[in-house]
């Protein structure tokens, strides 16, 4: 989703059924590009039941956020990556043009690995190092982070870099 003039954005799963939005896909399978107040809920009759799962071995991201995305709120998704990368993720955050990927909150969502194999970081930022462009506010709440690892590198749950403040 890119930058433009919209109140707001939800996607939410309709049918009771799980949802998947996969791929073996060698670029960002979702990526919120400058986009402001997009709210995702994976929440239906069936529980969690919307999955974004990018199955490439390739260093992209599941989901990512750049130019200053902001305002964004997903609960009850799970996000499913293969990034061996160490300076990537499943979920990444990206620099900025202006203010940062600001005010982005993930609560009750599983973020790991897919069958593609296990990622080296799940979370991963590196923003914009001026002051007042940095990538900050950014919350997981309640989330479960799991199954990454790289036996050649430090692998991390949640790894913020330069450009980061306030999480």
């Amino acid at each position: 989703l890119n930058q433009n003039d919209w109140n707001s954005v939800s996607i939410i799963p309709v049918g009771g059924v799980p949802r998947i939005i996969s791929g073996n896909f060698g670029g960002v399978l979702v990526s919120f590009n400058g986009a402001d107040r997009v709210g995702v809920d994976g929440f239906n009759t069936g529980g969690n039941a919307l999955t974004f799962d990018n199955q490439s071995v390739s260093t992209v991201a599941t989901i990512s956020f750049t130019n200053d995305a902001h305002l964004d709120a997903f609960q009850n998704i799970t996000v499913l990556g293969s990034n061996g990368n160490t300076t990537g993720g499943v979920v990444q955050f990206g620099t900025a043009t202006s203010t940062g990927n600001d005010s982005i909150t993930f609560s009750t969502c599983v973020i790991g690995a897919s069958a593609g194999g296990s990622p080296a970081n799940c979370v991963y930022s590196a923003g914009t190092a001026t002051a007042g462009m940095e990538n900050s506010v950014i919350v997981f709440n309640t989330c479960n982070i799991e199954n990454y690892f790289n036996a050649t590198f430090i692998s991390t749950g949640i790894q913020a870099a330069a450009g980061n403040t306030g999480w």
